[in-house]
């Protein structure tokens, strides 16, 4: 999954190993991913300790959580229109990026101490849109830098492995980290593990 690039003024020596534009969608893809749970495992941790000691947070963790889901599948039919205006792989860098700022400013407001809801409240639909317009164009790319010889499927079982992947890992650092650091800084590692990708 690398291709050889010959150092400079070394003509055709091997030189440095420079990873497949495939393989650098996959290493993103993992990334965002366990970037993803993460974020899951901070913002939920915070809006259950935001409710106080003896009360559930269970309603505030819903109205997060319904507010994230409802934003994003009402995004979800504009991703073609996006996706043909700006073209899927820069459409997809840019939502990425505003992904990664958004969760960054929330992760560093709940570590500098401002109020949990109204800071997730105001971030959760901008986490739900570049999330549901992520989605939609995610297995594009996937198709196109991931297909072979496989065709579609193929690239879906690439993109399958390396997402579940990403889960597992993102949840197990997501536990560590909440166990041992401010509920913040899994919001903020969420933003910095989504790196806009294009080729």
């Amino acid at each position: 999954n690398s291709v050889q690039v010959p150092a400079a003024g070394c003509g055709t020596e091997p030189g440095v190993h420079v990873p497949t534009p495939a393989t650098r969608f996959l290493a993103t893809t993992g990334l965002s991913v366990a970037g993803t749970a993460l974020g899951l495992l901070g913002a939920t941790g915070a809006t259950t300790a935001a409710a106080g000691d003896g009360q559930s947070g269970a309603l505030l963790t819903g109205l997060y959580m319904s507010t994230v889901l409802v934003t994003s599948a009402v995004s979800v039919p504009y991703a073609p229109r996006i996706g043909r205006r700006l073209g899927p792989r820069r459409a997809f860098v840019v939502l990425q990026a505003a992904a990664a700022a958004a969760w960054r400013v929330a992760g560093l407001a709940l570590l500098l101490g401002m109020a949990t809801m109204p800071v997730l409240v105001v971030a959760a639909p901008v986490f739900g849109i570049t999330g549901g317009l992520s989605t939609v164009l995610r297995p594009i790319l996937a198709t196109s830098y991931l297909s072979g010889s496989g065709g579609t499927a193929e690239a879906f079982a690439r993109l399958s492995v390396v997402s579940g992947i990403g889960w597992a890992v993102g949840s197990l650092e997501g536990g560590v980290l909440m166990s041992s650091e401010a509920l913040g800084w899994g919001i903020v590692h969420n933003g910095m593990k989504k790196i806009p990708h294009i080729d």
